[in-house]
């Protein structure tokens, strides 16, 4: 049928059967557009997102392995330091009692602290 003749045609109905008809054929329309639409986003976007979690979940072990090794470097610094603490503290602890031994017994033949300010260092300590 030439484009004319259902021109003619889609004159003849009533009102309501043609603005239901255009209604409807736009729906379609719309419908058709939305359907490519979403076809072509998950094609252009599905693999992206594939990648994007790979790429996110390597990312976060390898956060997590950064993590546990500032740990465990802390924690070794931290047992280091302590260790050099509890070694100062003996040697802190050696000089203390050499001053208590000198200056605790009356008619010691070196001069010494007197007891009062072993005291006062063994406050601050």
């Amino acid at each position: 049928m030439p484009s004319g003749a259902r021109s003619v045609m889609f004159n003849l109905l009533p009102l309501e059967w043609r603005a239901g008809l255009a209604a409807g054929g736009l729906l379609l329309a719309l419908g058709g557009i939305a359907g490519a639409g979403l076809y072509l986003h998950h094609q252009w976007y599905g693999d992206g997102y594939g990648a994007a979690s790979v790429k996110y979940e390597r990312l976060m072990a390898d956060q997590a392995a950064a993590n546990k090794a500032a740990i465990d470097g802390a924690n070794k610094a931290l047992i280091e330091t302590a260790d050099q603490l509890s070694k100062s503290n003996e040697a802190y602890d050696a000089v203390l009692s050499a001053i208590d031994t000198s200056a605790g017994g009356a008619g010691g033949d070196q001069p010494a602290l007197d007891a009062r300010r072993v005291h006062d260092l063994n406050a601050i300590r």
